[in-house]
């Protein structure tokens, strides 16, 4: 995602040049096909090897700060996961899950995310309860369920990012979830499910630990967070529906 933010970005700047500075005969043919050919080989040669060098430099920030305090990281990335998916950065990180699991038989990143889901449904559930429009109840219903089987992108993109407020407070909630799972030493075992249907994927073999329950307290406390900071933030729009 964020080559092709970048590369768009570029590419708009080149158009505007072109479409001000060459004659208006030559516009309607010269000025996309310039674009393009200017716009294509910085994306190949220099945008997209620099986006590369940030989203390696994300994996590594990542696994420092977790050898440093997986409390402190579960904070960190708990908090900020949600606007990595937003940019397409949480790719630099996903591939640590299964890379985790093959070398020691289990991940201390993924349970740092796991409340997350729950930070997403406790703010949609309290926008539900507070609003009055049939329109947005709509909205929330199904952006609920989706969380529930961890797809946060209905509600991110549907509830969360039209009220700033308590997008962020969902994005705290979570990030607090993240701290205690990681300082309950929380580990995902096994690929399953995602949302509170994976909860099994987080039992350690030899049975359930204080990592598990952790995992579950980080989960509980992110959803009361969140659907408290909801209901008091109330349902109402930053910005206005296009129409």
């Amino acid at each position: 995602m964020i080559p092709i933010i970048l590369i768009v970005w570029v590419a708009s700047h080149i158009y505007k040049w072109l479409n001000k500075n060459l004659p208006a005969i030559l516009r309607a043919f010269f000025v996309p096909f310039f674009t393009l050919l200017i716009a294509a080989p910085l994306g190949l040669i220099v945008i997209g090897p620099i986006a590369m060098v940030i989203q390696d430099s994300l994996s590594k920030l990542v696994i420092a700060m977790i050898g440093l305090n997986a409390g402190i990281a579960g904070l960190f990335l708990g908090t900020f996961w949600s606007i990595l998916v937003m940019f397409g950065l949480h790719w630099a990180i996903i591939p640590l899950f299964a890379i985790d699991i093959a070398q020691h038989g289990y991940d201390v990143i993924n349970p740092l995310i796991f409340a997350g889901a729950l930070a997403s449904m406790g703010s949609v559930l309290g926008v539900f309860l507070r609003t009055k429009d049939p329109k947005e109840r709509s909205i929330a219903i199904p952006a609920f369920i989706s969380s529930f089987f961890g797809i946060n992108e209905a509600s991110l993109y549907g509830v969360l990012i039209p009220r700033k407020k308590v997008m962020i407070s969902s994005f705290l909630s979570a990030g607090i979830g993240g701290a205690i799972a990681g300082f309950s030493g929380s580990k995902l075992y096994a690929f399953g499910a995602s949302g509170p249907l994976g909860l099994p994927c987080f039992i350690n073999p030899k049975g359930i630990d204080f990592g598990f329950i952790g995992l579950c307290l980080s989960g509980i406390v992110a959803f009361l967070l969140a659907l408290i900071s909801s209901m008091f933030f109330g349902a109402k729009k930053d910005v206005k529906d296009i129409k």
